[in-house]
């Protein structure tokens, strides 16, 4: 017995077939991967907004003080640098970060008109003004822009805010 030989003959027809599909779904596939990072992109400014404004608040309620003896819900700085820690991913900046104070039961500031809340390091602020129940409130905006500038997309601003109360002072008592 003799091998058999295998042989193709190819078709004039088909000689670019291949480079033709080649040229008619890359694009489609370019499109979808430029989709998938920029989706990636939106999601991680979102996260990082939303979690340095987490963070942010966190650090301002603590009860401890700061080296220098200042109260962690009146140190501004301490308040921005750890919005910054975690938001510095998604190209946060100190100035992107806003500290304000809900204050309940000042014939000032208002609890419910956000505009007459007072900001940290306002110097027309006394921080003795802050009691037990009041709420710190950290806002963090993040702008997101595209990597690819041919896709012709200005952008736009996502912002995160967080509250919680301040909590000055716990007294425990021994039984």
């Amino acid at each position: 017995m003799t091998p058999m030989k295998i042989t193709r003959k190819f078709n004039k027809k088909e000689d670019g077939q291949g480079l033709v599909e080649f040229a008619l779904v890359i694009p489609l596939l370019l499109f979808v991967l430029v989709g998938v990072v920029e989706i990636g992109r939106i999601m991680l400014v979102f996260a990082s907004a939303t979690t340095s404004a987490r963070e942010a608040t966190r650090y301002g309620i603590a009860i401890e003080e700061n080296a220098n003896g200042l109260p962690h819900y009146i140190d501004c700085d301490g308040i921005k640098q750890a919005a910054i820690g975690i938001g510095q991913y998604a190209g946060i900046k100190v100035e992107d970060v806003t500290i304000r104070y809900q204050i309940f039961g000042h014939p000032v500031y208002h609890p419910v008109k956000e505009e007459t809340w007072p900001y940290c390091g306002d110097p027309d602020f006394d921080a003795d003004d802050i009691k037990f129940g009041d709420r710190i409130d950290v806002t963090v905006t993040g702008e997101y822009g595209t990597m690819f500038p041919f896709l012709n997309f200005d952008g736009f601003t996502i912002t995160s805010n967080s509250r919680r109360i301040i909590v000055k002072s716990i007294k425990v008592e021994e039984r």
